[in-house]
């Protein structure tokens, strides 16, 4: 159990193509049970349950570790996304987008999961994984039990996404930090901040449409 916990840094974890598989291909099965028992209210608490523990567990863990500003603030774009679903008290357009982004990202982390540099066995490994799919699944669970349907428009979502990300890029001067992935981008591996801004932008705006088409799509088939 201590190196559950511990702050001694390794190597990320390297799950095979299997383990990815897997990992991914538990989302559809997620989706079907959210949308059979989204009017069940103890299946509501189980996943509202679970992200509130990943979330206790993951910062207890950073203040142990000094809380370290650089990396240990709760803003990336899924960890804000987490807070806002489970926190914000009604519907809104903020939550609305946040929801999108949310679910947008925990498809993301599966395709091409970013570990911790720590062992597989770890409280932000076993964060990553059961944060995600809370967060996934209490997104659908907010976005399909709405009482009405208002669906953000491109450039409310263009807005939106700009100016969260003007503040990580602002953020990241300040702690030297990669908050949303905006100082060294995954994949390209850019480290100029701006084109990083523009990129992970669209990227934000497309996640955000494809969901918000996907819920509509759903609720027509329900």
């Amino acid at each position: 159990m201590s190196d559950f916990f511990t702050t001694q840094s390794s190597l990320p974890p390297e799950p095979s193509l299997f383990v990815r598989i897997g990992l991914l291909g538990l989302l559809p099965l997620l989706l079907w049970l959210t949308i059979r028992y989204r009017d069940k209210v103890a299946y509501q608490r189980v996943f509202q349950g679970l992200q509130l523990v990943q979330l206790v567990c993951l910062y207890s863990w950073y203040l142990s570790d000094g809380f370290p500003l650089e990396e240990s603030l709760p803003l990336y774009h899924c960890r804000i996304a987490m807070f806002a679903v489970l926190f914000l008290p009604k519907a809104s357009p903020i939550k609305d987008y946040l929801a999108y982004l949310g679910i947008g990202g925990a498809i993301v982390a599966f395709v091409y999961p970013v570990f911790d540099p720590f062992p597989i066995w770890h409280v932000t490994t076993a964060s990553f994984v059961l944060g995600h799919y809370a967060l996934f699944v209490n997104g659908w669970l907010y976005l399909l039990g709405k009482q009405k349907e208002e669906h953000l428009n491109i450039r409310t979502i263009l807005s939106y996404s700009l100016v969260l990300n003007l503040f990580l890029l602002l953020v990241n001067q300040l702690t030297g930090g990669n908050y949303g992935f905006l100082a060294v981008t995954p994949l390209v591996n850019s480290h100029n901040i701006w084109f990083n801004l523009v990129l992970v932008t669209l990227a934000n705006l497309a996640l955000v449409a494809f969901v918000q088409k996907g819920q509509k799509r759903l609720l027509e088939l329900s």
